[in-house]
């Protein structure tokens, strides 16, 4: 089985996250500080992603107990 290339990887997640202040209330942060746009993180990570990897759509959501 040929090993899917996702636009994410588990490393940049944390490196991003290394980056966001201390005092942060969210877990994960943008590069402006503040939380992720949940819309903008769907259509230009999410959706493309499960394309990638030959899912249908679906919301994050749903896929919680998928694995």
């Amino acid at each position: 089985m040929a090993r899917a290339n996702f636009p994410w990887h588990l490393e940049d997640i944390i490196l991003i996250h290394d980056d966001c202040p201390p005092q942060a209330t969210h877990v994960f942060l943008g590069r402006n500080g503040r939380p992720l746009d949940v819309n903008n993180l769907r259509h230009r990570v999410w959706y493309p992603t499960l394309a990638q990897a030959s899912l249908r759509r679906r919301t994050m959501y749903k896929t919680r107990h998928t694995f």
